[in-house]
């Protein structure tokens, strides 16, 4: 649902022109973000097994640790993000004619 707002919210910040290659460039960076995280989530996770292989504990005591890391540095990284967003620019969404006046005359007839 968060996608569905941010889509429209970003969309709403560029031309029409625009729209696609903002739409594009999004999931771009949504699946490079993902490529990145993951491997750091995979690092914390063999870095906690690696430590809790030495302190001998059960198969389920490990497991519930190295979940509980990856939570708690993808809180860390949400925080970043909330705190981050305070400073963004307030853009106003829709509801004016911005769009319209931003299409040339020549290229209301090529859309039509």
């Amino acid at each position: 649902m968060t996608y569905t707002i941010f889509n429209t919210a970003v969309q709403n910040a560029f031309t029409f022109r625009e729209i696609g290659i903002v739409t594009a460039s999004m999931q771009f960076f949504r699946n490079v973000g993902a490529t990145i995280i993951i491997p750091i989530f995979g690092f914390i996770m063999n870095f906690t097994l690696g430590n809790s292989a030495s302190v001998n504990l059960g198969k389920t005591e490990v497991l519930a640790l190295f979940i509980h890391n990856i939570f708690l540095t993808s809180i860390l990284i949400a925080f970043i993000g909330l705190v981050l967003v305070f400073f963004f620019k307030e853009l106003s969404l829709g509801g004016d004619d911005t769009m319209a006046r931003e299409i040339m005359p020549n290229e209301v007839d090529e859309i039509a």
